[in-house]
């Protein structure tokens, strides 16, 4: 039979009407009778040797469970009471209070107590001094009660300690005040000494109260880490509280490490044990912590947090409202800086990172956070915001038809889409931003470019080219650099290595060199015109806009109304002779050949000029390797390889353009010929005696001129003509040569086979057949011989050589 929980008596007194029993007292009687004497140390002592029976027992368990927590928190209430934190821990544990009913007493851990808080606007700073916002209920046992403190703040609990103890000895007209002693700007001194209170400015009693306070704070966080350690007895409400505390608790005191171990999923391997608690709520970090370390301005405790999650999105948001000033957290250095670095493409060396680098993102998030928060980026740093927008798209391939290839065209759709919408959002925030994120989108994703764009892509790709072009009119506005350009081609104009001369020079009889044809006596034709400016032009954002201009307009589909729009737009604003180049590619796309020719004579661009001519315009007026060359020397390789792509060059079978390229010579011969440009025109016909039929030129070559001006261009086309005309002999002779080869290799075999000789149907021209009216077919082998049914020729007699 088991024992009775009641207390047992071994005397009884039998009195006149009753019978009285002698009991022990009870343990509840003799802890709070000792308690209300003040004799706490006996208490400790009582319930120690309770606890120590009942773990070996000795004492019958029925409800000392219970006895043992109540007395436990009257006891650590009394030492609270007391400001002795130290001793009122232990109780507070093994009574296992409920840890809302010690968060109340402290500012600022009450917001831990609540799902929400009311804004910083609705509030002012009361959410941030922990003022109470609400009512949470608690079961407290009413014994309990009794001995909780009045007071409800725990700086109170000090603040009546201190006066208590150490008022009577610590005089407010004792202490020196700087305020009564030195005067102030603010005017005369209104120091009061019945008003100030000794405890609250003398330096012990400071020293005191920080010291009490850093205990009260150890007590209460050992009482939550022991919640959490014990947490299978609580609820869930309960544990997500102590979590959010000891989290407010480690982040006012700046302690990361214990703050991300607090909220750091649990390990699947065994781990070593640790004193640091972990909460039990969940891998995922609780609203409560979110919510208070907002409410408090605690940002940098909770970026820390939402990084141990690797939750990007939340990251981002915090640092984007400190960078825009809408949050204030000074342990938080250069946020936008930040930003950058947790959204860039290459994640630094991981034995590199320190606690609290940033969160580790995926790809597809990476990607995804990049386009949200591009054009905000762009607005604030535009050479990094570009640069970390561009890195998250790759290049486009053409893709396999088919359905596998539908499916890839349809992600290109979406990706087009998106970019489509992140360039209308930098529109809105930065004006360069969305121009060179334009730039990228032509150059980089080859908008505008291969056949298949849609009308919205063709409008801003036109959009682009009226960007270059009006950066280029700016730029030549500016009057540095307009005189910088006239200076270039005025200098490549009358650079002796392009210098002509209107007439032919009059050599004196004895000079050695008026037997040398006049092309030997000019020098070859150097470098075009851009490679010259490129080369030469200091870099400059000028010179590169002029060179993407060029490129760019170079690319242009001849006979569009944008190449008339742009060559009207240079010529109205007077530019025309400055930008000789962009006017001789701009009369190429009309097309008009011979003005563009003349453009550039006039610039004395001979090299081009002959080039284009030569090509029939095939390879344009900005050849391939002139526009890669002077892109890639301007650090323009992303504009070297997109033109690189998009330029035709001609190839060696392109036949078709024969005879335009022959009358592109002669159109551009003519124009050396008005000029009197003799020595290029020499040249010129020098260099193409292959294309260039004398009999065509002889008639266009002014009578003017003397014989040793055309004596190379005639000897090599004569030379060219006889040439060609001894080939045509060798290979006759080497045709005849192999026929007759395989004559006789065959001569035997088809003499051995003999031939079949067949009849015409109609013998005569009235269509009258064979005597049959078959026609006959013979045997040249069988005939001969008088073979079956066929009958024997005629014999007759031969004579040869006097002999029948």
């Amino acid at each position: 039979m088991a024992h009775s929980s009641y207390p047992r008596s071994a005397l009884l007194i039998l009195g006149q009407f009753s019978v009285y029993s002698i009991l022990p007292s009870t343990l509840f009687a003799q802890v709070e009778s000792l308690i209300q004497n003040a004799k706490l140390a006996e208490a400790e002592a009582l319930l120690e040797r309770t606890e120590a029976d009942f773990a070996q027992g000795s004492t019958s368990p029925g409800g000392l469970t219970e006895h043992l927590r109540y007395l436990h928190q009257c006891l650590a209430f009394v030492f609270v009471r007391q400001t002795r934190f130290r001793e009122a821990t232990v109780h507070f544990i093994e009574g296992t209070i409920d840890p809302r009913v010690l968060l109340s007493y402290f500012d600022e851990l009450r917001p831990a107590l609540f799902n929400q808080h009311p804004s910083s606007e609705e509030c002012g700073t009361a959410a941030v001094q922990g003022v109470e916002q609400g009512f949470v209920e608690v079961e407290v046992w009413d014994g309990v009660k009794e001995y909780m403190p009045d007071e409800t703040r725990i700086d109170d609990i000090i603040a009546t300690n201190l006066v208590r103890n150490y008022s009577p000895y610590l005089r407010p007209g004792a202490i020196p005040s700087p305020a009564r002693d030195e005067p102030t700007d603010a005017g005369p001194s209104t120091f009061d000494p019945q008003l100030e209170s000794g405890t609250r400015i003398h330096p012990a009693t400071i020293a005191m109260r920080e010291g009490m306070r850093e205990e009260a704070t150890e007590m209460v966080k050992s009482v939550l880490a022991a919640v959490l350690g014990s947490a299978e007895i609580w609820s869930r409400d309960v544990i997500e509280v102590t979590s959010t505390a000891l989290a407010l608790l480690y982040a006012h005191a700046r302690d990361v490490p214990s703050l991300l171990a607090l909220f750091a999923p649990p390990s699947s391997g065994p781990s070593a044990p640790s004193s640091r608690p972990v909460s039990r709520s969940g891998s995922q970090p609780p609203s409560r912590p979110s919510s208070s370390f907002r409410t408090l301005n605690l940002l940098g405790a909770l970026l820390e947090m939402w990084k141990v999650f690797g939750d990007g999105e939340k990251v981002i948001e915090v640092l984007v409202g400190l960078t825009e000033g809408t949050h204030v957290d000074p342990s938080i250095v250069d946020p936008l800086d930040q930003i950058f670095t947790i959204l860039a493409p290459t994640r630094p060396d991981p034995s590199s990172l320190t606690l609290g680098t940033g969160p580790s993102l995926r790809e597809q998030e990476r990607s995804s956070l990049v386009k949200k928060w591009a054009a905000w980026l762009a607005g604030k740093d535009v050479e990094r915001g570009l640069r970390l927008l561009t890195s998250s798209h790759p290049s486009r391939h053409r893709h396999p038809t088919g359905a596998a290839g539908r499916g890839r065209d349809k992600t290109a759709d979406r990706e087009k889409a998106d970019e489509l919408v992140i360039l209308s959002e930098l529109r809105n925030t930065n004006t360069l931003a969305a121009r060179r994120y334009l730039e990228w989108l032509v150059i980089g994703r080859g908008l505008g470019r291969g056949g298949k764009e849609t009308p919205r892509e063709g409008e801003l790709f036109e959009e682009f080219v009226w960007n270059c072009v009006d950066e280029v009119l700016e730029q030549v506005g500016n009057e540095a650099v307009g005189r910088l350009w006239r200076a270039k081609a005025a200098s490549y104009a009358s650079s002796p290595s392009t210098a002509t001369s209107p007439s032919p020079p009059v050599p004196s009889v004895k000079s050695e060199s008026s037997f040398l044809p006049i092309h030997a006596l000019s020098p070859l034709p150097r470098s075009p015109f851009l490679s010259y400016f490129a080369l030469t032009t200091p870099e400059s954002p000028s010179k590169r806009a002029r060179i993407k201009t060029v490129l760019l307009l170079q690319s242009l589909r001849e006979g569009t109304k944008l190449v008339k729009d742009v060559q009207d737009k240079i010529t109205g604003g007077g530019w025309d002779k400055i930008l000789g180049l962009e006017m001789a590619v701009l009369h190429s796309k009309i097309p008009f050949a011979r003005l563009t020719l003349e453009t550039l004579y006039v610039l004395r661009d001979t090299s081009t000029a002959e080039s284009y001519a030569s090509s029939g315009g095939l390879t344009g007026v900005v050849g391939t390797k002139v526009g890669v060359s002077a892109a890639e020397g301007c650090g323009l390789s992303d504009w070297s390889g997109w033109f690189a792509k998009g330029s035709h060059v001609v190839g060696a079978k392109d036949e078709e353009k024969g005879a335009e390229n022959v009358d592109m010579l002669k159109m551009l011969l003519e124009v050396y010929m008005q000029d009197g440009d003799t020595q290029q025109a020499a040249r010129l016909l020098s260099s193409q005696a292959k294309r260039l039929d004398v009999l065509d030129i002889l008639p266009i070559v002014p009578t003017a001129w003397p014989l040793r001006a055309l004596s190379t261009y005639l000897t090599r086309s004569l030379r060219r003509t006889q040439h060609v005309a001894h080939e045509g002999q060798i290979v006759r002779a080497i045709c005849a040569g192999q026929n007759l080869s395989v004559l006789e290799s065959t001569f035997e075999v088809l003499r051995d086979e003999g031939a079949i000789v067949e009849e015409a149907v109609s013998d005569d021209e009235s269509g009258a057949k064979g005597d049959d009216g078959v026609g006959r077919s013979f045997d040249e082998k069988v005939v001969p011989h008088g073979g079956p049914g066929v009958e024997g020729p005629d014999v007759i007699n031969v004579h040869v050589r006097g002999e029948t």
